[in-house]
């Protein structure tokens, strides 16, 4: 049976329902938050809270059909299933069960306002995308993978260049940042050019889009010796080191 009525005198009817699509309703926003997490850009975002706006209600809605389906009254106007959390106090007080269904409602609901891909995004700024560039692994730069594997880009940087700095240029989504410095190994300038796509949910892209020499861009064969040259693993101190000693 879907309830019963259980009574001891003195007592009003007390009805035991089953609670599963409610419990739904009350967790998918928690569960959109680890969702939206393989969501790759805006509008699969988009698509993860659309669900979740669509399949609150749709639950309440079912439940509320089947509850006055038995005879349960009281449940307030059908509308409030459009406001879930409402709905399912308004629920828990007709059928005298606790509140833990309603408070965990509040509290993943809570969560999924607060800590959703958009909200985060909206205090995304300039010093925060470059934050979180520096500190973002150089492995998932095609370019760099080879010889930041593990490594942060700072310290990627750090061993490549005797002293370096940053700049940015921002055009609506898409910024492109340039580390610059000067080389530990040969003492020439060098310039590399990072676009970064940040579509106001989560980054789309981040590669290594130009490579300038003492101001000069190269390409192809020469791009790839330059970065070997840069990155590739050598300790210049213990080098001259050793020729002093010898």
């Amino acid at each position: 049976m879907a309830f019963e009525s259980v009574m001891t005198p003195g007592e009003t009817p007390k009805i035991k329902a089953e609670n599963g699509l409610v419990w739904y309703a009350a967790v998918v926003p928690g569960v959109a938050l680890l969702l939206e997490r393989y969501a790759m850009n805006r509008y699969l975002g988009m698509l993860v809270w659309a669900i979740v706006l669509i399949v609150r209600p749709l639950c309440c809605f079912i439940d509320r059909r089947i509850l006055t389906g038995k005879g349960v009254e009281g449940l307030g106007s059908v509308y409030l299933i459009f406001l879930p959390t409402v709905y399912l106090f308004k629920r828990s007080m007709v059928l005298r069960q606790n509140m833990v269904i309603t408070v965990v409602s509040l509290i993943c609901l809570s969560y999924g306002i607060i800590g959703n891909g958009f909200t985060v995004s909206a205090f995304v700024d300039d010093d925060k995308v470059l934050s979180s560039v520096r500190a973002s692994s150089a492995g998932s730069v095609s370019d760099l993978a080879k010889y930041g594997s593990g490594m942060s880009l700072d310290s990627l940087l750090s061993q490549a260049f005797e002293e370096y700095g940053y700049s940015m240029v921002s055009d609506g989504d898409v910024r492109m940042i340039t580390a610059s410095g000067i080389s530990a190994k040969d003492g020439s300038h060098a310039e590399l050019i990072f676009r970064v796509v940040h579509d106001g949910f989560t980054y789309t892209d981040f590669s290594l889009e130009t490579v300038k020499k003492n101001g000069c861009e190269i390409t192809g064969d020469a791009r790839k010796e330059y970065l070997k040259e840069l990155f590739t693993k050598s300790d210049t101190k213990q080098t001259d080191s050793s020729a002093a000693a010898s």
